[in-house]
């Protein structure tokens, strides 16, 4: 069922006010860039699994100018690290991609206009079970001035003018058949880096995952005992953390912004929490002392 205008309009607004209510305060941002840049989607992930075959991606375009964006779909790998990079798909492989339609592949949104994505699943006779994955893709149309013909006097260089691309991807998961996943954490460790966060205490560890499908939790970390803070303060919190299936873990770095500048942690025993948040699964509770 389509929303009206008015109702996709206030969800954008109640999202953004709520994102800017997350605790301990994110670090100041730059402001969007203006034009072609200026493109809000939701939601940021789409997972199309049971008897769900349909989704709808709202677009919104927040600038103040006319906008093109093309919409298409790209394979993408998670890194250890968090990062997401291009990729070629490995020959006769099947990707979320090969089993949705969407429509349109091109929307063009005047300021303050909203579009909607409608993404249909279409499961083939014979798909092996298991969780396809690809990435949705809203690509900015640059604004491009036509060339000027009039010729460059005594002029031999070669000249090249660099134009900016912007685009969002949302991971688009389809989960057929029996799937199964577990998690863990291990390799807990804590480090003082000047570089990352301004001498802040460094929590790193694997967030590890097996089985045939991605695993998505989010990440609380707090004192539980010992040290100059009182147990349950919460040092660092992380929403939606991702492990995509293909990779058997994931390293996560958490600066313990929570702790006053200049505590020592020496000697505090951290808690930290991984909720699942599409898995009727416990938490994962580890619990780590600081020694640096």
């Amino acid at each position: 069922m389509s929303l009206p205008t008015s109702a996709v309009l206030a969800i954008l607004l109640a999202v953004a006010s709520l994102g800017a209510q997350s605790p301990p305060p994110p670090a100041p941002e730059a402001a969007p860039p203006k034009g072609e840049g200026d493109l809000m989607v939701l939601p940021t992930r789409v997972v199309l699994e049971g008897r769900e075959r349909s989704a709808e991606v709202f677009l919104k375009n927040y600038g103040s100018e006319k906008a093109t964006y093309r919409v298409f779909f790209r394979e993408m790998r998670m890194t250890p690290e968090g990062t997401l990079e291009n990729r070629d798909k490995a020959p006769e492989e099947q990707t979320a991609a090969d089993v949705i339609r969407y429509s349109p592949r091109q929307v063009e949104l005047a300021p303050g206009e909203t579009q909607v994505v409608r993404i249909q699943v279409r499961i083939p006779e014979g798909l092996p079970a298991g969780e396809y994955r690809s990435h949705l893709n809203f690509q900015a149309v640059p604004k491009v001035a036509p060339p000027s013909l009039a010729p460059l006097e005594n002029d031999k260089a070669v000249h090249f003018k660099l134009i900016p691309i912007y685009g969002i991807s949302i991971p688009v998961i389809v989960r057929h058949g029996e799937v199964v996943a577990e998690g863990g954490i291990s390799a807990i460790r804590c480090f003082q880096d000047a570089k990352l966060a301004a001498g802040a205490t460094i929590l790193e560890f694997k967030f590890d995952r097996k089985g045939n499908r991605s695993l998505l939790a989010d990440v609380t970390v707090t004192v539980d005992s010992g040290g100059p803070l009182k147990p349950g303060t919460l040092l660092q919190e992380a929403k939606g953390v991702a492990v995509y299936n293909g990779l058997d873990f994931r390293l996560i770095r958490m600066p313990l912004l929570g702790a006053p500048k200049g505590t020592q942690l020496n000697a505090t025993r951290l808690k930290i929490v991984l909720t699942y948040r599409d898995l009727k699964k416990l938490p994962v509770v580890a619990f780590h002392t600081v020694d640096i």
